[in-house]
């Protein structure tokens, strides 16, 4: 495909194809390779202005070091997304990058920081009609107060993401939410629920 984008002469499909080789890489775990071409994606959009490409590769390259444990370059990779899609006012990414950047603080127990931006995200994703984002951000929610102990809230929170899965039949991320209520549910000692 490189190869191809390279003979036609337009940056915008050799930009396509150097992010599709970084995602290849990505999911044959190959994440040296993964940057390399994240980074050569986004100089290309970078030389002709192409902020949406610029985005991902930006966004990618903070998904990339966040597998390699490097959280604070992961999270200047995704602020600076977050910049760029403030810029385009591109409100569905907006919300996505957001819980990118919530997941991490969650790791680092920053509950108080992961949880402004997972309702942050909420509620952009109510203003676009997400339901996919909805379901990702009222789990998240729910699953911060599972690991504050407020297992009441966790539960009312992960059962509004499972409602919404059910209703548009989303069986990957479904596993997902099930998992976690029946972890949250195991908490309270109610084995019955689960």
């Amino acid at each position: 495909i490189i190869y191809d984008a390279e003979k036609s002469g337009y940056k915008s499909e050799l930009i396509y194809a150097f992010f599709m080789q970084s995602i290849n890489y990505t999911n044959k775990g190959i994440l040296d390779q993964a940057i390399v071409y994240s980074e050569k994606s986004l100089t290309l959009a970078t030389e002709i202005k192409d902020s949406i490409w610029m985005g991902y590769a930006i966004e990618h390259l903070g998904f990339l070091n966040g597998l390699l444990g490097e959280t604070s370059i992961s999270i200047k990779y995704f602020k600076q997304a977050h910049k760029l899609y403030l810029s385009r006012k591109d409100q569905w990414r907006i919300g996505h990058v957001l819980i990118r950047i919530a997941e991490i603080y969650q790791e680092k127990n920053d509950f108080n920081e992961s949880m402004c931006l997972y309702r942050e995200s909420l509620e952009l994703f109510k203003q676009t009609k997400d339901t996919s984002g909805l379901t990702i951000a009222y789990n998240h929610i729910g699953k911060v107060f599972r690991e504050k102990k407020q297992l009441d809230s966790a539960l009312v929170y992960m059962h509004k993401s499972l409602d919404l899965r059910n209703n548009f039949q989303d069986q990957y991320y479904l596993s997902y939410t099930l998992n976690d209520l029946a972890l949250t549910y195991l908490e309270l000692g109610d084995l019955n629920s689960m």
